[in-house]
């Protein structure tokens, strides 16, 4: 059918079928570009979902480490606090906690079991004990607690009178304030 044409008019035709051809690629390309931005869409948005959720348990895990670390410091400090207390040279008194505990013991007969022993600053800035522990008699209770008394390293021994309400397997807590030596 081309044949038949005049040259002019042939010529015409063959620009109008090449424009057509670039109209159908381009037309093409655009749809599929379009599809293409379409279908990425979600995939952006999922990644920036997953960077904002990854930036955030990032710095919640930040603040839980510095945290902790605040929380390893003051752990720190409370050690130095306590060691101070132990340390015989920061107490103008003479006695040490070594002493004191070695009293104690020495004091304390065999219906005595102490379980646990805490030390503390009173309002005065004295010393105090609170012994907790258990006497398998009522005898042995008071005898410990008269020896406290006697010693004289002791200004003050409390002993509830409700430790002495059992016979035997009596759980106890003894308030000991230390003498003060100059």
């Amino acid at each position: 059918m081309l044949r038949f044409l005049q040259r002019k008019s042939k010529k015409g035709v063959i620009i109008e079928y090449i424009l057509r051809i670039l109209n159908v690629f381009f037309t093409f390309t655009a749809i599929t570009a379009l599809l293409l931005i379409i279908l990425f869409l979600p995939s952006l948005f999922f990644a920036k979902f997953k960077n904002n959720t990854v930036s955030q348990q990032l710095e919640s895990v930040k603040n839980s480490y510095a945290n902790k670390n605040n929380d390893s410091i003051l752990m720190i400090k409370k050690v130095n606090r306590m060691a101070a207390f132990f340390d015989s040279k920061n107490d103008d008194s003479l006695i040490t906690t070594t002493i004191i505990i070695k009293k104690i013991q020495s004091l304390k007969n065999n219906d005595i079991q102490i379980m646990s022993f805490s030390f503390s600053k009173n309002a005065e800035g004295g010393t105090e004990i609170n012994l907790s522990g258990m006497s398998n008699s009522r005898d042995g209770l008071t005898d410990f607690e008269k020896k406290l008394k006697t010693d004289g390293l002791f200004s003050n021994v409390e002993l509830p009178i409700s430790s002495f309400i059992k016979n035997s397997n009596t759980e106890f807590n003894i308030k000991l304030t230390i003498n003060k030596t100059e």
